[in-house]
């Protein structure tokens, strides 16, 4: 595993992962939940306006 600053040739793979992450949650909680791809891209851009990719 590589842990390095965010580029933004990233935004796919992550906005990927913080999808599938949010139904990976859901489910321990045994709520049935679908990607949604465009939540995580806005959660992504959260994340970046806080700048938690520095």
């Amino acid at each position: 595993m590589e842990i390095r600053n965010y580029r933004p040739e990233d935004e796919d793979q992550l906005i990927t992962l913080i999808g599938e992450y949010r139904v990976f949650l859901s489910s321990l909680k045994s709520i049935s939940k679908s990607h949604d791809f465009d939540a995580a891209r806005r959660e992504l851009e959260d994340y970046l306006i806080l700048g938690l990719s520095d």
